[in-house]
Order: C-alpha cells, then structure tokens, then sequence
C-alpha cells in the first residue's frame, strides 16, 4: 500500500465506485421495471497489490447491493455476476505464473453472462 500512486488511485475510484454511482443514476429512471441490470464483481479486497483496486471494488459492490435492495420488490432485477478467471491477455500480465490450464475461455464466460442476464 505504500506503493499507491495517487493518481491511479484516483482513476480507479472513477472508473469503479463515480461511474457506477452515475451509470445507476442514469439507467434507473429509464429501465423497466421487468429489465435486468447486470454488474460485474471481482472479488480481490485483501490480496496484495491490489489494495486500491480491491477497496474500490468493494465499494462499487456496496452501491450495486444497495441499489438491488432498493429495487427488490418493484424492479429492476440487480444481478451481481462474478466470472471465472478467464485467458486472456490482461489476466496474463497481472498473473505471469499462473497455471493457464485451469483458465476458462472468455466465450464459456460469456455464454454463462448471457444465460444469467436472460435467466435471472
């Protein structure tokens, strides 16, 4: 954590818990009651080097809940997906020694993202 470059934690806190907040702010008066909402978790508070992105995460997740508990006897549907680790690039450079053998692909995942956002 002393490592934490302003900067990025800034973005981060942009990019998972300002725009979250906006993008509901947004979609909530123009998703049907009947609509789904989909959010995406990845679930890395405690692990080391990732103390800005996983505290950021567990507030975005905080907001998601909040406003799936607001929405949960009149709609929308507030799902929170959380997908495997998947192969792919990005996953490749954040963990280099990974056994990639135990990766799912991005296609089994979004088969499975799909099959929950029309199935909830």
């Amino acid at each position: 954590l002393n490592t934490i470059d302003l900067g990025d934690l800034d973005k981060t806190i942009s990019t998972n818990i300002t725009a979250t907040a906006l993008l509901i702010n947004f979609i909530s008066p123009i998703i049907s009651n009947e609509g789904n909402a989909l959010f995406f978790d990845d679930p890395c508070n405690g692990k080391k080097f990732f103390g800005a992105y996983g505290s950021s995460k567990i507030a975005q997740m905080s907001l998601v809940q909040s406003w799936a508990n607001e929405c949960k006897n009149f709609g929308p549907n507030v799902t929170v997906f959380n997908p495997a680790p998947m192969k792919t690039a990005l996953r490749a450079r954040f963990f280099p020694g990974e056994n990639k053998e135990n990766l799912l692909s991005p296609k089994s995942e979004a088969k499975r993202v799909l099959a929950t956002l029309f199935n909830p």
